[in-house]
Order: structure tokens, then sequence, then C-alpha cells
């Protein structure tokens, strides 16, 4: 039976230690461009889960006066292209937007660029790969 992630969000860093161990190992085999889920102090991880098994990631930090910064994304690779990471940054948006946020920065690598750039196809903001703000309150 194939069951649907939850989206949550999660304060225990230590749960997403299976999800860390699995981005470590794929980031030595290739050009995935993150390692870690870390954060500072301030991290909010957006999860997306199967029963309590961690499948995907966004990790909000450095919240900054009405900025913050989407640090990190990463969806398991058996769960990609099912519209997981699109959901997981709209989870995000909206954490961001009910903390008061205005500006979402990020950075983004070559070999999610297509994503980015379909994802932000008419948002307002700043796209200058690899750097990215999008305007929340536009």
């Amino acid at each position: 039976m194939n069951m649907l992630p939850v989206i949550q969000l999660e304060f225990d860093h230590a749960a997403l230690a299976p999800l860390e161990g699995e981005i470590n190992k794929e980031a030595l085999a290739s050009d995935v461009g993150i390692s870690g889920l870390g954060g500072h102090t301030d991290a909010v991880f957006i999860v997306a889960k199967i029963g309590e098994r961690p499948i995907g990631c966004a990790t909000l930090s450095m919240f900054i006066s009405d900025r913050c910064e989407l640090l990190k994304l990463y969806v398991s690779p058996d769960h990609r292209r099912h519209g997981l990471a699109t959901s997981l940054v709209h989870a995000a948006i909206g954490v961001a937007k009910d903390r008061g946020v205005a500006w979402l920065h990020l950075e983004i690598s070559g070999c999610s660029r297509a994503f980015w750039a379909k994802l932000l196809d008419g948002r307002s903001g700043e796209y200058d790969p690899p750097h990215v703000a999008i305007d929340l309150q536009a």
C-alpha cells in the first residue's frame, strides 16, 4: 500500500539523521550539490515523512529582520519527480510568511536550475543564479 507523505515542522534535528545519512552518501557519489540538512540554531525543518521515515526536507534558517534563507532542499531519490520538492518549497514559503518574512533567499546549483526556473516562473523577486531572492509580499 502506497502511503502519501505528510509534511510537518520538525524541531528535533536528530530525527533527521536517516535522511542526512542518505544525503551525505549521495553527495559522495554524485553532483547533488548538498550535504547535510544543518542550519543555525534558529533553523526550522519542514519535513516530508511516510510513517516515521523522513523522505524530504526543506531547511529555513537565518531569520534576520524580514528575511530568511531556504538553506537546504532535499528529497530522497526514490521519491523524486512526484512534486514533493515543490510541496516542500510551498510549505517553507508558508512558514516564512507566518513568521513575517518578506524575502526568501536561496542559492541554486547547476543541477537544480531547471527546477527553480520552473517553480519561480512569474514570481516577483531577483533571479540571478546562483543567488535568488523571492518577494513573498508580491
